[in-house]
């Protein structure tokens, strides 16, 4: 880890020991969205919290509130922290899919045959499981009630094994019609074509939040 990136994670720490229990709630939810937006850069991640909890305790210090000093809607607050965050490197972003593309390699690599249709239906499914943890949390970290937080929770875990058991069923009922024999000879391919298709959707995506 960078070292920049540990001291400022260090100050935050010691940030959020000098903050009331109000305040705290606050930062902790402006701080785990922008964690959770794991395209966004880290460092300047960092950088902006870090600059934000300073804001809050100097607030503290002259005896206004978080919430009086940012205004009563973190989220929002916190949204526009992140379109002006820069992205990470697409270097780095790729390193980020890495286990993915183990788990791709590892199935091409290894099994005699292979259904394509569950073989990609899987890679969805995880997709789609991650996602909706996105999307959950993302809503639930602005809630000041536990128990909401907590059925938030509840809530990504009963529709992640909802995705499942339509993952499972749909390909019970599917007929192997596209299985393929030796997947080592096309795996090289297809992992490139992957590789390819994702650098490209990265560009035309860059390319958009330019234009704007």
């Amino acid at each position: 880890m960078d070292k920049n990136l540990q001291d400022l994670k260090r100050k935050i720490e010691e940030l959020e020991m000098g903050l009331s229990y109000e305040n705290l709630l606050y930062f902790n939810a402006i701080k785990g969205y922008l964690q959770l937006l794991s395209t966004k850069d880290e460092l300047s991640t960092a950088e902006i919290l870090y600059s934000i909890g300073s804001d809050i305790k100097e607030a503290q210090n002259n005896g206004q509130t978080a919430e009086e000093y940012f205004g009563s809607q973190p989220e929002e607050y916190a949204k526009e922290i992140a379109r002006e965050l820069p992205n990470k490197k697409r270097f780095n972003m790729i390193l980020g899919f890495a286990p993915i593309f183990a788990y791709l390699i590892g199935v091409l690599l290894t099994s005699k045959e292979i259904n394509l249709l569950d073989f990609f239906g899987f890679a969805l499914l995880l997709l789609c499981i991650f996602l909706l943890y996105k999307f959950i949390f993302k809503k639930a970290i602005f809630l000041k009630k536990g128990k909401l937080i907590f059925l938030a929770i509840i809530l990504w875990i009963v529709l992640s094994l909802v995705l499942l058991f339509i993952y499972i069923w749909f390909t019970k009922l599917t007929p192997d019609i596209w299985v393929i024999k030796n997947p080592k000879s096309i795996s090289i391919y297809l992992i490139i074509t992957i590789f390819i298709v994702y650098l490209v959707w990265g560009w035309f995506k860059d390319n958009k939040r330019k234009r704007k």
